[in-house]
């Protein structure tokens, strides 16, 4: 028998009304308003970032298409068994509307994702005057689409010629690689950038001989101010570099210091042309600053160097590499320490104008040797060099963190982030920073921004677990360790903490973090003052105190951050005092 209906679809009306799909329907969308009030209020209260809210509306008014559906076969109590095609059409729907959702918020600003501080937002911090500009990756156009390195490099060389010079704003290459293999035009580009200029090329290499297109453009009217195509053997790869770069000057029309005319002007350096592009390649492995990429890198910078024993990139190239290792727990000091510092000194030997020479041997005077003076000499003379060195920026506030000079140290901080707004490893060491200024707030705030991007950003982790430690918000701060752990690969702390209850007391939760390390340390290197600061979380002083003896035994590279208020417990006992006094850190507190 069939169901009767009614005149003028009156059937269809009935249907609705006998499954309730109106008053579900009605009910969803007061749900729905009770909820962004919520995340309103909660946004407000917690200073969530602006994206949240933005993602949530169009995502619950998307929402309300699967409840009608499920309204439509469910609604009449006598209709509950999920049939294939509710399954199929519910299916589709789920997809559509992820796909929806992730292209919407694919799409948002990059400052929709962070929050508002009180710190100025550094993607905006500085005026899009006429001396700016973003080198963007250079495109590989090679027939083999194997020289993505080659051209990676190729714009990170003329981008570094260009940050020589204190009148022109060159972003830095992280925020400007942001955008590689993403569809987006010139006029977005710049304004994410905050920039006036864009230039723009590829690579086209074949054997011994390269094709290089550049074009300089206007972004407010996509102007092209300038373009030039250089066909050239490898040899002469760096005098085209050179006149990019001189091109650019000239195009914007920068007022040069006759120091600077000269130093652009100067002869290229004398290479290899297999030695830069070994180095090139192992460049393109370091930034993936993971075991297996730190090999690779050393591969390639140990070639290099075989084939021109005095290229001083390569040298400095090596010193990053065992700095790296160190600082990431990869490697002893022992073991890294030694071959990096020679590597240094040796690039500034070689090349004492080169700043990446100068800025690596900063690093291992501050983080390696504890040579505090000579450290920020050569941290100034990097900068000195090329203003727009993001990195130098960035380690240098670290260093004056560890010097206690927390205002110095911002203003670092803060010029590295508008050198490279979208840097989530410069947006998590300027938490730090935040953290030994004792703002935590902020500091939260900052690695929150930092881990949209990167969420297992393990430097943001450690930063936010300290921040929380501190604002005694114990739940938040054993979250942080939970990610943390699980970031950095201490799979026995992850382990232990699947297993632990939901209200695991803190204390007793931090001590058996800082055994398990402790544990692990017996069969691995892990470096002492992860160990010593969960025993200061633990309220363990006498085991923090152990460890940080351990970590100046093996000259652990992370023991200049004692200005951590992570050691507030432990600041007043002579011991630690003794050890501030060995490190040169007495007076720092």
């Amino acid at each position: 028998m069939t169901e009767p209906t009614e005149p003028g679809g009156a059937g269809t009306w009935s249907k609705l009304s006998r499954r309730k799909v109106v008053q579900w329907g009605v009910a969803y969308a007061a749900g729905a308003w009770t909820l962004l009030q919520v995340i309103e209020y909660l946004g407000e209260t917690y200073s969530w970032p602006p994206a949240i809210r933005q993602v949530a509306t169009p995502a619950l008014a998307l929402g309300s298409l699967l409840v009608l559906v499920l309204a439509w076969y469910h609604g009449d109590k006598g209709e509950q068994k999920v049939s294939r095609t509710e399954f199929a059409i519910l299916a589709v729907l789920t997809v559509a509307i992820g796909g929806t959702m992730w292209w919407y918020a694919s799409r948002l600003d990059q400052s929709a994702w962070l929050v508002d501080t009180g710190v100025p937002n550094p993607v905006h911090a500085l005026p899009a005057d006429a001396a700016s500009i973003a080198v963007l990756p250079f495109v590989d156009m090679s027939s083999g689409k194997d020289q993505e390195y080659f051209a990676d490099g190729m714009s990170e060389e003329v981008l570094n010629l260009l940050a020589q010079l204190p009148q022109l704003r060159v972003v830095a290459r992280t925020s400007s690689f942001s955008f590689k293999g993403k569809e987006a035009d010139i006029a977005e580009i710049a304004h994410k950038l905050n920039v006036a200029h864009v230039l723009e090329g590829s690579v086209r290499k074949s054997g011994d001989t390269v094709r290089i297109t550049v074009q300089l453009i206007r972004a407010s009217d996509s102007t092209h101010l300038w373009s030039q195509t250089y066909d050239r053997q490898l040899t002469d790869v760096f005098k085209v570099q050179d006149e990019i770069a001189q091109a650019v000057v000239a195009a914007l029309q920068v007022k040069l210091l006759p120091a600077e005319q000269e130093r652009l002007a100067a002869a290229p350096p004398t290479v290899n042309a297999e030695a830069y592009d070994a180095y090139l390649k192992g460049l393109y492995h370091w930034y993936k600053l993971s075991p297996d990429g730190l090999d690779a890198a050393e591969h390639y910078f140990e070639l290099a160097l075989t084939l021109d024993p005095g290229y001083a990139r390569a040298h400095a190239g090596m010193a990053l590499l065992g700095m790296a290792r160190n600082q990431m727990g990869y490697t002893s000091a022992a073991e890294g320490a030694p071959r990096a510092r020679a590597a240094a000194l040796k690039a500034v030997e070689l090349d004492a104008a080169l700043a990446d020479a100068h800025y690596v041997l900063a690093i291992v005077y501050t983080w390696a040797d504890w040579n505090w003076p000579a450290a920020e000499s050569e941290f100034r003379r990097a900068i000195e060099l090329r203003p727009g060195f993001a990195d130098a920026h960035a380690y240098y506030a670290q260093l004056l963190s560890t010097l206690h000079r927390s205002d110095e140290a911002l203003v670092e901080g803060r010029r590295s982030l508008e050198l490279d707004p979208f840097n989530g490893l410069f947006r998590s060491l300027f938490g730090w920073d935040l953290t030994f200024a004792r703002r935590f707030d902020e500091a939260i705030a900052q690695c929150d921004a930092a881990l949209v991007t990167n969420p297992t950003d393990p430097v943001a982790l450690q930063c936010l677990m300290s921040a929380r430690h501190h604002k005694r918000e114990y739940r938040q701060a054993l979250e942080a360790l939970g990610r943390y752990a699980s970031a950095v690969g201490y799979s026995e702390v992850t382990s232990f903490l699947a297993q632990a209850p939901a209200e695991a007391d803190y204390s007793a939760t931090m001590r058996k973090a800082a055994d398990t390390l402790a544990a692990r340390s017996r069969k691995t290197f892990v470096l002492p003052t992860e160990i010593a600061i969960f025993y200061c979380y633990a309220g363990d002083g006498e085991r923090c105190l152990y460890w940080l003896e351990r970590a100046y035994e093996v000259r652990d590279p992370n023991l200049p951050y004692l200005v951590w208020p992570d050691f507030d417990s432990v600041r007043s006992d002579p011991r630690f005092s003794d050890l501030l006094q060995r490190m040169k850190l007495t007076g720092q507190t």
